[in-house]
């Protein structure tokens, strides 16, 4: 009797394991999804589909914001995965955006400046995620730095200016996007505190107006797409300076 008891215990015990091992590939396989689609806009960039790179790290960004959601609510963080997603962020927010402006603008301006630039951009990244990776939040809430996502979101701000306005020269938009690559260099290492977009909760009660402002944001960007994106950057990089005033 002992025994047949010690022996559905284990089993018990067996299935168990068996669930958490199978429910914690699940945010790594979105994660390694988000790769994916980083090693997939490397060669849309040496086919020159500069647009279908950056697309593609617009949804590695939704992922990687899902990523880290769906590993806490089944409650199967890890170092692994940690360290994973850290990779896939070098990849997919330092290396492809600046490789994608290199391509892009470099040829209008000055080839060696142009390199330099992306060279910072990328040392800012990996020293950016090692010290994430180091301390982690501050407060639970909030970034020291500028975070990945959020970097390659502002640094591509001269692709979305050059595709709303085409009356500038490309000249202009080349110096801008070396610009930016060393602006966000600065903030991605820098003590400026950002808040976590991805750490925000609602209460229910406020449900309604969160769909009709989703309802409302859809709407603007189907009908404005890129006057739309270059508010939000605007906006996302003002909040920055304003938390830090604070």
């Amino acid at each position: 009797m002992f025994f047949m008891k010690a022996t559905d215990k284990i089993n018990e015990k067996m299935k168990d394991w068996k669930s958490d091992l199978q429910l914690g590939f699940v945010p790594s396989m979105i994660t390694v999804f988000a790769m994916t689609l980083g090693i997939h806009a490397i060669r849309f960039l040496f086919a020159g589909k500069i647009d279908m790179a950056m697309l593609c790290i617009a949804i590695a960004g939704v992922l990687d914001a899902l990523d880290g959601k769906v590993a806490r609510y089944l409650q199967v963080s890890s170092k692994f995965g940690g360290t994973l997603d850290t990779l896939a962020d070098f990849l997919n927010f330092g290396i492809v955006p600046a490789f994608a402006l290199y391509v892009k603008y470099a040829a209008a301006a000055n080839l060696k400046i142009y390199w330099l630039a992306v060279v910072v951009y990328i040392v800012s990244m990996a020293l950016r995620l090692a010290r994430f990776s180091v301390i982690g939040m501050e407060d639970g809430k909030f970034f020291k730095g500028v975070p990945a996502p959020g970097a390659a979101f502002l640094v591509a701000l001269p692709l979305c200016f050059e595709h709303a306005w085409y009356d500038f020269s490309p000249t202009f938009f080349a110096y801008m996007s070396f610009v930016m690559l060393l602006v966000m260099s600065l903030l991605m290492i820098s003590s400026f505190q950002t808040f976590s977009i991805s750490r925000i909760s609602i209460s229910k009660q406020y449900f309604g107006f969160l769909f009709i402002a989703l309802a409302v944001a859809v709407s603007l960007l189907y009908a404005y797409t890129w006057d739309f994106i270059i508010f939000i950057q605007l906006v996302y990089f003002i909040s920055i300076f304003i938390k830090r005033v604070k």
